[in-house]
């Protein structure tokens, strides 16, 4: 009895393998796009229904038929660099992966992103990274990837830079302030950002 799957899914840029070589006794003809890359072994790799005709050696003939979808891989923006920020000052550079969920695929219904630090990793499914703020250091990238319900996937590497720094005055700058007649200093700290040259969309702490 000659048993071939009814339904069929494999990924874009995939192919199914249907392999009747154990089949001695019977020759086969199969219609549709198929390359046949050794004796009774046929490669698939367009969505369609195939029709596969069976001969015995006594010339007798059925059909069986199958069907083959190709499932699309989620697709990437044009992404490739993403700035990262020292916010301790301590040579350590986070990584927020929800921001960077957002931003490296097209359209992320339905679909699963994992992170991990290495290719290597990525490809032996190891070693994910789980939190929601990833840190490191310079020079590094993260490897991102996208898997849909269809169990496609596809992956890619982004690449950590440092964000922009912030050029302020040192930071042994003077500041002129008068002492009260009850002892005490009074000083605008918003008077700061020009002399420290410090841009008006940035946000200023003081401690």
């Amino acid at each position: 009895m000659i048993t071939i799957e009814n339904e069929i899914l494999i990924c874009e840029d995939e192919t199914y393998t249907l392999d009747l070589s154990q089949y001695a006794d019977y020759t086969f003809t199969i219609s549709g796009n198929v390359t046949e890359v050794t004796a009774k072994v046929y490669r698939i790799s367009e969505t369609g229904t195939y029709t596969v005709t069976v001969t015995s050696n006594a010339g007798c003939e059925s059909t069986l038929n199958f069907d083959v979808q190709v499932a699309a891989k989620p697709t990437f923006t044009a992404m490739t660099t993403y700035d990262v920020c020292d916010a301790n000052i301590d040579g350590n550079y986070e990584v927020d992966l929800v921001v960077l969920s957002g931003l490296v695929v097209e359209n992320n219904t339905g679909v699963t992103l994992s992170f991990y630090a290495s290719e290597a990793d990525l490809l032996a499914n190891v070693n994910a990274i789980t939190a929601d703020i990833y840190t490191t250091r310079l020079p590094a990238q993260v490897w991102v990837k996208a898997s849909n319900a269809q169990n496609c996937f596809d992956y890619k590497a982004i690449q950590l830079v440092a964000g922009d720094v912030i050029a302020i005055a040192p930071s042994t700058t003077a500041l002129e302030a008068c002492i009260g007649q009850n002892g005490t200093t009074e000083y605008d700290l918003t008077s700061m950002r020009a002399r420290m040259n410090i841009p008006a969309n940035y946000i200023v702490s003081y401690f």
